[in-house]
């Protein structure tokens, strides 16, 4: 057995592979069994994520112009909008071979990103908002989905990773939200969007704000309370999914395992705590849901009910982690 699941109590895996939740069984049988991309399993489980009850119930709310709701930049009705779809659709695996997909793209370049690479929830895309824009969270978050749904080399999204990029060392991370303090939420989120990109497709400004990224979120404690760098919100503990703007520790762990920091020591003394959260048979909880209460378009899981989402995240940290 690898060392990453001699720590499970169980093997989920099975579990995971039912073939009633696709996007599970799929990113199951890449990142956890490593099967390519051309393994016929794959590509049966990839075909069938569109055409999921969850995929199919979001893409029939979809305008035919490509946006959900109302025009504009895509962010309001905060969870049903189309930023909110276009990211759980990206996490959801679904990618740049639907051309609904495509659309709903089209929609949020159109309608939120300015002219100097800032992603903007605001209407008025000529009204001089405050620098820095009001978070990470939001550029990072579509800069991800964008790359999901095949945006590699677009010229606009490649100007609006330069400029997050740029932005995040320019002000210390620091949204104004959360001022004077830098936001840790949005240090995943985009840690988030820069992993999608392949380590040689990386500009120098990427790779410097990965590792300040990093190492400002390492530099903060999560394990133990008593010292001015301890987190001790306790939301961080409670995974969640989807996660939109807010994030929790599984995620982070993720983020940061897939930039190569799993053997980081600070890293490594969070396993204990996703370790901890296994049941029996070794599945993990829902324990947050980033719909807040069903206020998105669908729902996903339950709350307080085994997920096949968290333990697939939890696995995919582990196997990061420990091998």
């Amino acid at each position: 057995m690898n060392d990453w699941k001699a720590q499970l109590k169980a093997n989920p895996l099975p579990w995971l592979l039912e073939p009633d939740t696709p996007s599970v069984r799929y990113f199951t049988l890449r990142h956890l069994l490593d099967r390519p991309e051309d393994d016929p399993e794959v590509v049966t489980a990839k075909a069938a994520i569109r055409d999921s009850a969850i995929v199919r119930e979001i893409l029939a709310a979809q305008h035919p112009d490509g946006y959900w709701k109302k025009k504009g930049t895509g962010y309001s009705p905060q969870y049903k909008g189309t930023v909110w779809q276009l990211i759980l659709l990206a996490e959801l695996g679904v990618d740049g071979e639907d051309e609904r997909g495509q659309r709903g793209c089209e929609q949020v370049l159109a309608g939120s990103l300015r002219s100097n690479g800032d992603f903007t929830p605001f209407s008025f895309l000529g009204w001089k908002i405050p620098s820095p824009v009001p978070n990470t969270c939001l550029p990072g978050n579509l800069i991800r989905a964008l790359l999901r749904f095949g945006y590699y080399g677009d010229r606009r999204v490649a100007q609006a990773i330069e400029r997050l990029a740029e932005r995040c060392r320019d002000t210390q991370w620091i949204c104004l939200p959360t001022k004077p303090n830098p936001c840790l939420w949005g240090v995943v989120k985009v840690l988030s969007a820069f992993a999608e990109l392949l380590a040689d497709a990386r500009s120098l400004a990427v790779k410097e704000a990965i590792s300040e990224g990093a190492e400002l979120f390492l530099s903060f404690r999560f394990a133990d309370e008593g010292n001015d760098h301890t987190i001790t919100d306790p939301n961080w503990r409670r995974f969640g999914f989807p996660l939109y703007y807010q994030s929790d520790l599984l995620e982070a762990l993720g983020v940061l395992t897939r930039l190569g920091y799993g053997r980081d020591e600070r890293l490594q003394a969070l396993l204990p705590l996703i370790l901890a959260k296994q049941d029996e048979q070794s599945r993990w909880l829902l324990e947050h849901d980033g719909n807040w209460h069903g206020q998105g378009l669908v729902s996903i899981e339950k709350v307080g009910q085994p997920s096949k989402w968290i333990t697939l995240n939890a696995l995919r940290v582990l196997k990061q982690a420990y091998d």
